[in-house]
């Protein structure tokens, strides 16, 4: 069954979907490196607009130079691609 599990640093564990998925929103806007469990494994993430935070996630992930992966809604992908 689906759901949203968030762990923070401090060890304080969400299993309420609702308090998991605003949790992890409120660390996203803030810069924090978040993980998404997939159907492969997890998904590391973090908001591209945030120098910082994927100075971060390239540390974590080990990817100094090579390019990440973006994900952004069908519209702006869309817009961005007729550019």
């Amino acid at each position: 069954r689906p759901g949203a599990v968030i762990v923070h640093p401090d060890t304080v564990i969400l299993n309420d979907n609702a308090a998991a998925l605003a949790a992890c929103v409120t660390a996203w806007r803030h810069g924090a490196v978040v993980a998404i469990k997939g159907i492969g494994g997890y998904h590391l993430a973090c908001d591209a607009g945030n120098d910082d935070a994927v100075v971060r996630l390239r540390h974590h992930k080990q990817r100094a130079d090579k390019p990440l992966a973006i994900m952004l809604p069908l519209s702006l992908a869309l817009t961005s691609l007729e550019r």
